[in-house]
């Protein structure tokens, strides 16, 4: 960028302001035109010869020019070799190299011996706006009457707002601006709306944009053909509700989940399936009234949602559906087995036997439960007796080691050993609680231990510990045991009964 150094008239300004908003080149051909500030003629110079080393500028030309401070230091800053008025020195604001800026003289800002003014246009223009002094923030250095455009985040200038001054928003200079709204200025709407933009556009006056309703709701059905004053009464668009009960109200008692019965396309008949929520068939419930269980067609309640809610307890139990099925209260598809198998004679009984009149749940599974303890207090009956039939018994494997035969086979039956009435519980034990009169000899107690029970007694089993050659036939007991008396022997030893040879 070229600038006379010399010219400091102040004509290429005024020429500057007269042209207003041309080009800064435009500007500069003007000016040399009408002569304002002529820029240097390209005349022929000498080839400057080669600085030797060590040498400055001011070893050869210190008094053909130089300048007071502070404008002092190296020449090569500001001119070049081929001639002093070309001056190429840059601006750290490039907008002091630009516009009018461009085409003006050093000598209009700088003044030699004076210091250096700020870079800021308040230090050569007086701010016009109010006191504004960021002048750059909105007029380009090519000339004022072209304005910069409006930061990110403003306002549109557009339609309505473009003949705006920007005074009218901009009142007083405290940057940043306080953030306005459309609100702002023109105030809530529509009974308290505030986002204006949402439906209109500046650039298009206050006429409504392209508004998508379904964007907030959508509107189907019925709703469709509804003017926006049944919805939004005298223009109050603010905080419309978009529930159902809403404009409708609350329904069936208190029901407020309208769409699930109804839809926008017409509320009658209703989509509801009452299969979601009780299966009415097959059976009678399919031919009852609504109102039979939702009381003066009130919805919202009903009698009950199971079987006790509208029958109540029966048979003292409240799972019906375990015994009934919905197609009659008389069938039942009850499986007694999965409870309590019944066999035997149990087969023949009516339910009553069990579960008394009117029905009740039994007492209990196990025998005792219906038949009470027996024989002194047993209650594993079925040790004994089957459900075919109590009497006879089956066979058992008899408890404590005293087996069912033999002997005791031939026994003409329990209350032999368990007195009559029957009790099983104090029943004897051991031999000699029924033997002890038949036994004929003094000593052990434990008649097992010689005798087979299963067989006759005189069968003995008996392993002598010390003299097992004596066991033979040929010595009965009472040979070494005086009238059979087996807790003193009549001796034990050899010699007493064998004297030596």
């Amino acid at each position: 960028m070229r600038a006379c150094a010399s010219c400091d008239d102040g004509s290429a300004m005024r020429i500057g302001r007269f042209i207003g908003g041309a080009v800064a080149a435009l500007a500069l051909s003007v000016a040399v035109t009408l002569g304002g500030c002529a820029a240097p003629k390209a005349t022929p110079t000498a080839q400057h010869p080669s600085i030797p080393a060590g040498k400055t500028c001011a070893d050869c030309h210190a008094k053909d020019h130089t300048h007071l401070p502070p404008y002092v230091g190296a020449c090569e800053t500001c001119h070049v070799l081929t001639s002093w008025r070309i001056v190429v020195y840059k601006h750290k604001n490039p907008d002091l190299d630009m516009g009018i800026h461009g085409v003006m003289g050093c000598r209009r800002c700088h003044t030699e011996g004076s210091p250096v003014l700020p870079t800021t246009c308040p230090a050569c223009h007086t701010a016009p706006h109010a006191g504004w002094q960021d002048c750059a923030k909105c007029h380009q250095p090519l000339t004022f009457l072209v304005r910069r455009p409006p930061p990110p985040g403003h306002l549109s200038l557009l339609g309505g707002h473009s003949n705006l001054t920007c005074l009218e928003c901009h009142a007083t200079p405290q940057p940043p601006a306080t953030p306005r709204t459309c609100a702002s200025c023109h105030g809530t709407h529509h009974g308290g709306l505030a986002g204006c933009e949402r439906c209109h556009d500046p650039a298009r006056g206050w006429t409504p944009l392209a508004f998508d309703h379904n964007v907030f709701f959508r509107l189907t059905g019925i709703h469709k053909t509804l003017a926006c004053g049944r919805c939004h009464p005298d223009g109050r668009f603010a905080n419309t509700p978009i529930r159902c009960v809403s404009c409708h109200g609350v329904r069936h008692g208190g029901l407020t989940n309208c769409a699930r019965c109804h839809t926008t396309a017409r509320f009658k008949p209703s989509t509801f399936r009452h299969s979601r929520v009780f299966p009415l068939s097959p059976g009678p419930h399919a031919r009852l009234r609504c109102s039979r269980c939702h009381p003066r067609n009130l919805y919202a309640h009903v009698t009950g949602r199971n079987c006790v809610g509208c029958h109540g307890r029966v048979h003292g139990m409240s799972t019906c559906t375990a015994c009934h099925t919905r197609t009659g209260a008389v069938a039942s598809n009850w499986n007694h087995s999965i409870f309590f198998a019944l066999t035997g004679a149990h087969r023949s009984l009516a339910c009553s036997a069990c579960h008394g009149s009117p029905l009740r749940p039994a007492a209990g599974t196990r025998c005792v439960s219906c038949h009470g303890t027996k024989h002194g207090g047993v209650t594993n009956c079925d040790f004994c007796h089957t459900t075919t039939s109590f009497v006879p018994i089956h066979a058992i494997t008899h408890p404590n080691g005293i087996p069912l035969a033999g002997h005791h086979g031939s026994l003409s039956g329990c209350a032999e050993c368990h007195h009559t009435p029957l009790n099983f519980v104090s029943a004897p034990r051991a031999c000699v609680e029924c033997h002890a009169g038949d036994v004929p000899h003094v000593g052990p107690s434990d008649c097992v231990r010689c005798h087979y029970p299963v067989a006759s007694f005189a069968t003995l089993h008996f392993t002598h510990p010390s003299v097992t050659p004596h066991t033979s036939t040929r010595f009965p007991c009472d040979f070494c045991h005086d009238f059979h008396n087996f807790t003193v022997p009549r001796s034990v030893i050899c010699v007493m009964c064998h004297p030596a040879f």
